[in-house]
């Protein structure tokens, strides 16, 4: 068996607004959890020193890392 290796991505950020956590039917009628939101991660391009750009980034969880992110996720207020 081969070795299998994946391209990994790590975001570090702040949501932008509470992510929305929702099941949707599948054609096979199952359910899937799916959670939504929009990350902000800083940008190092561009901007000077009184104001910092972001980066906003769509993400999309499903199945039982969305349950367990849902829990988890939430804006700082």
């Amino acid at each position: 068996m081969q070795n299998q290796n994946y391209n990994s991505v790590t975001l570090v950020g702040r949501l932008v607004k509470d992510p929305v956590f929702s099941e949707i039917e599948t054609k096979s009628a199952n359910k899937v959890s799916k959670l939504s939101g929009i990350l902000a991660v800083k940008s190092n391009y561009g901007g000077n020193e009184k104001e910092t750009p972001a980066n906003f980034i769509p993400i999309k969880l499903f199945g039982k890392q969305a349950e367990n992110a849902s829990l988890m996720m939430f804006s700082g207020k």
